[in-house]
């Protein structure tokens, strides 16, 4: 890891945890519990959100032996429910189901969210979107701020090597001076906080 860069859970995370993020509803807040994993590779952490819902981290990648319906590719993601899962990642078509029921109106979600929002599927696109028009991006300033604090929390956790727990209103470690330290660095001569 190089942490001076950002990397870590924070790596291939910030893709991640944001599109799991937005399917939660929480792109304006982050995870509240982190429970370490016992590893070395994030491999199983949890971040729980204060609706009650987890994020389960999976670093080594799928499928897991044993384990049908887990993505293949980069940037992958699991989505679990009620009515059974859903997995996707890059450069697929349509994703990947525990029912075909799950897919039977696909179409026309994606019809009505594009003209709902007036936003293409792809992230660049709504990017350069968003700089001819001045209108801000979905993965905008606060959507980011707010997953990317999930991503480093998560790395704090991992860090630490234990448990903690984040106040995503006050942006601090409750109660927790040594979490809280690893909030920022140090920095050098002539830059001051």
């Amino acid at each position: 890891d190089y942490h001076d860069f950002g990397t870590g859970v924070a790596g291939w995370g910030s893709h991640t945890i944001c599109q799991c993020q937005s399917a939660l509803g929480a792109l304006t807040t982050s995870a509240v519990d982190y429970v370490y994993p016992g590893n070395d590779d994030a491999d199983g952490l949890i971040c729980r959100f204060a609706s009650g819902i987890k994020l389960v981290l999976n670093a080594q990648g799928w499928p897991k032996a044993g384990e049908p319906g887990m993505w293949r590719g980069s940037c992958g993601v699991r989505y679990e429910g009620s009515d059974g899962w859903v997995a996707i990642a890059d450069a697929y078509a349509r994703p990947e189901v525990s029912s075909p029921s799950l897919l039977r109106e696909f179409d026309t979600l994606i019809r009505n969210y594009q003209a709902q929002t007036n936003r293409p599927l792809h992230h660049i696109r709504d990017f350069l979107q968003g700089v001819r028009s001045r209108r801000p991006c979905i993965a905008n300033e606060m959507v980011m701020h707010r997953t990317m604090s999930t991503n480093h929390v998560a790395n704090i956790c991992m860090l630490l090597k234990r448990n903690v727990t984040w106040d995503p209103v006050k942006e601090e470690f409750p109660g927790d001076p040594e979490a809280n330290r690893m909030r920022s660095r140090a920095r050098r001569e002539p830059w001051h906080t």
